[in-house]
């Protein structure tokens, strides 16, 4: 790991990237996506009680902290993201809490798989320059308005 933090300080665009959230539409909000980080315990589990504590746990404020400095991984209480010990670990987590702090929860739907890579699709294409950004907007709302209604 020091020499991949190491290289990083030396890459050409060290010091020229940055953290923010998301621009909006005239009139709309910033905001970003949350998911994918939660703990839970399976109705299945034969051992409920020792799973919720080891859910508990890493939800902790100690376990988050842990988490952001020794995987880089963003904490889960807002304090954290100015905490010396957190910020002098990842130096850009200062910057996203204004990200996390705007995140709205995904739109539930059956066909969420479908909706995802109807997105991801067009925005490769776009970053490919296989298509202009323009088509890929057009592209997602053709197929999301199939998949959707």
């Amino acid at each position: 790991m020091p020499g991949l933090w190491r290289s990083r300080l030396t890459s050409a665009v060290a010091g020229k990237v940055g953290v923010t959230r998301v621009p909006a539409m005239t009139g709309g909000t910033q905001t970003t996506c949350l998911g994918g980080w939660e703990f839970g315990v399976s109705a299945y589990s034969t051992h409920k009680a020792e799973a919720q504590k080891v859910a508990a746990y890493l939800s902790s404020p100690e376990a988050s902290k842990f988490m952001a400095i020794n995987g880089a991984l963003l904490p889960v209480y807002p304090n954290l993201y100015s905490d010396p010990d957190v910020t002098k670990a990842v130096p850009w987590f200062a910057d996203a809490r204004q990200v996390v702090g705007t995140a709205k929860a995904r739109p539930v739907t059956p066909r969420y798989n479908e909706v995802s890579e109807t997105i991801r699709t067009a925005v490769n294409s776009v970053m490919a320059g296989a298509s202009t950004p323009e088509q890929g907007a057009d592209a997602i709302k053709a197929r999301l308005s199939r998949v959707l209604h």
